[in-house]
Protein backbone atom coordinates (compact mmCIF):
# COMPACT_ATOMS: atom_id res chain seq x y z
CA UNK A 1 0.00 0.00 0.00
CA UNK A 2 1.56 3.25 -1.08
CA UNK A 3 2.06 6.12 1.25
CA UNK A 4 2.77 9.70 1.44
CA UNK A 5 4.13 11.61 4.18
CA UNK A 6 2.91 14.79 4.58
CA UNK A 7 3.29 17.55 7.55
CA UNK A 8 1.10 19.49 10.09
CA UNK A 9 1.28 22.58 8.03
CA UNK A 10 -1.95 20.88 6.33
CA UNK A 11 -4.68 23.02 7.59
CA UNK A 12 -7.16 20.13 7.78
CA UNK A 13 -4.66 18.79 10.75
CA UNK A 14 -3.68 22.34 12.43
CA UNK A 15 -7.26 23.23 12.17
CA UNK A 16 -7.86 20.11 14.19
CA UNK A 17 -5.39 19.83 16.50
CA UNK A 18 -6.31 23.77 17.55
CA UNK A 19 -10.30 22.23 18.28
CA UNK A 20 -8.68 19.26 20.35
CA UNK A 21 -6.08 21.11 22.36
CA UNK A 22 -6.81 20.55 26.03
CA UNK A 23 -7.46 16.91 25.79
CA UNK A 24 -4.53 16.56 23.66
CA UNK A 25 -2.30 19.09 26.35
CA UNK A 26 -3.79 16.28 29.06
CA UNK A 27 -2.15 13.39 27.47
CA UNK A 28 1.61 15.32 27.68
CA UNK A 29 1.27 16.68 23.73
CA UNK A 30 3.23 20.02 23.69
CA UNK A 31 0.79 21.60 20.75
CA UNK A 32 3.17 24.65 20.27
CA UNK A 33 5.99 22.72 19.05
CA UNK A 34 4.08 20.16 17.45
CA UNK A 35 2.39 22.89 15.00
CA UNK A 36 5.98 24.83 14.71
CA UNK A 37 7.87 22.15 14.37
CA UNK A 38 7.99 21.31 10.17
CA UNK A 39 11.71 19.46 11.54
CA UNK A 40 9.79 16.20 12.01
CA UNK A 41 11.21 12.77 10.69
CA UNK A 42 10.54 8.95 10.76
CA UNK A 43 11.68 6.16 8.76
CA UNK A 44 9.08 3.66 7.57
CA UNK A 45 11.09 2.68 5.14
CA UNK A 46 10.78 -1.26 4.90
CA UNK A 47 6.94 -1.24 6.09
CA UNK A 48 5.33 0.72 3.49
CA UNK A 49 6.24 2.48 0.25
CA UNK A 50 6.63 5.77 0.36
CA UNK A 51 5.60 7.31 -2.67
CA UNK A 52 5.85 11.40 -3.92
CA UNK A 53 3.02 13.53 -4.36
CA UNK A 54 3.67 13.23 -7.78
CA UNK A 55 2.97 9.81 -8.57
CA UNK A 56 -0.48 10.19 -6.98
CA UNK A 57 -3.72 10.49 -9.18
CA UNK A 58 -5.07 13.93 -10.41
CA UNK A 59 -8.28 14.84 -11.41
CA UNK A 60 -6.78 17.21 -14.18
CA UNK A 61 -5.20 14.50 -15.60
CA UNK A 62 -7.55 11.59 -17.78
CA UNK A 63 -7.17 8.13 -16.49
CA UNK A 64 -4.67 8.66 -13.78
CA UNK A 65 -6.86 6.28 -11.84
CA UNK A 66 -6.89 3.55 -14.21
CA UNK A 67 -3.13 4.30 -14.57
CA UNK A 68 -2.34 4.41 -10.63
CA UNK A 69 -4.18 1.12 -10.39
CA UNK A 70 -1.76 -0.39 -12.99
CA UNK A 71 1.43 -0.16 -10.14
CA UNK A 72 -0.89 0.13 -7.26
CA UNK A 73 -4.14 -2.31 -6.95
CA UNK A 74 -5.69 -0.66 -4.06
CA UNK A 75 -6.17 3.20 -3.16
CA UNK A 76 -3.20 5.58 -1.37
CA UNK A 77 -3.03 6.70 2.56
CA UNK A 78 -1.50 10.18 3.04
CA UNK A 79 0.15 10.14 6.50
CA UNK A 80 1.22 13.23 8.37
CA UNK A 81 4.71 12.80 10.19
CA UNK A 82 3.64 10.74 13.78
CA UNK A 83 4.28 12.64 16.83
CA UNK A 84 5.11 11.08 20.20
CA UNK A 85 4.07 12.05 23.46
CA UNK A 86 6.78 12.87 26.34
CA UNK A 87 6.50 9.18 27.82
CA UNK A 88 6.26 7.71 24.16
CA UNK A 89 3.42 5.94 25.00
CA UNK A 90 0.89 7.57 22.73
CA UNK A 91 0.96 9.33 19.51
CA UNK A 92 -0.90 10.99 16.92
CA UNK A 93 -1.48 11.81 13.68
CA UNK A 94 -3.28 12.80 10.38
CA UNK A 95 -4.36 10.47 7.75
CA UNK A 96 -6.22 10.08 4.60
CA UNK A 97 -7.14 6.85 2.68
CA UNK A 98 -7.97 7.59 -1.17
CA UNK A 99 -9.79 4.16 -2.79
CA UNK A 100 -10.64 7.32 -5.64
CA UNK A 101 -11.58 9.92 -6.83
CA UNK A 102 -14.79 9.54 -5.32
CA UNK A 103 -13.94 7.27 -2.36
CA UNK A 104 -12.19 8.03 0.88
CA UNK A 105 -11.93 9.07 4.66
CA UNK A 106 -9.40 10.41 7.29
CA UNK A 107 -9.24 12.02 9.96
CA UNK A 108 -6.69 12.35 12.98
CA UNK A 109 -6.12 9.58 15.20
CA UNK A 110 -5.12 8.55 18.70
CA UNK A 111 -2.96 5.64 19.48
CA UNK A 112 -1.90 4.57 23.31
CA UNK A 113 0.44 2.06 24.01
CA UNK A 114 -0.83 -1.01 25.50
CA UNK A 115 2.18 -3.77 26.13
CA UNK A 116 4.00 -4.26 22.92
CA UNK A 117 0.80 -3.05 20.70
CA UNK A 118 -0.36 0.52 19.68
CA UNK A 119 -4.42 0.78 20.56
CA UNK A 120 -6.73 2.99 18.78
CA UNK A 121 -7.96 5.58 21.34
CA UNK A 122 -9.98 8.01 19.88
CA UNK A 123 -10.76 9.66 16.05
CA UNK A 124 -10.50 13.52 15.99
CA UNK A 125 -12.13 15.43 12.67
CA UNK A 126 -13.02 12.23 10.85
CA UNK A 127 -14.55 12.55 7.48
CA UNK A 128 -16.05 10.35 4.81
CA UNK A 129 -16.48 10.51 1.46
Amino acid sequence: MPIVLDSYNETASQQCLAEKSNTLNSLGFNLRELIEDNSLKTDLQGFLEIISKEKLPSPRVPDSWKSFRKQYKNGFYIISVPIVNDKCDSVIFYYSYYCNERCGNGGMVLYKKAGAKWKLIKEYCKWVS
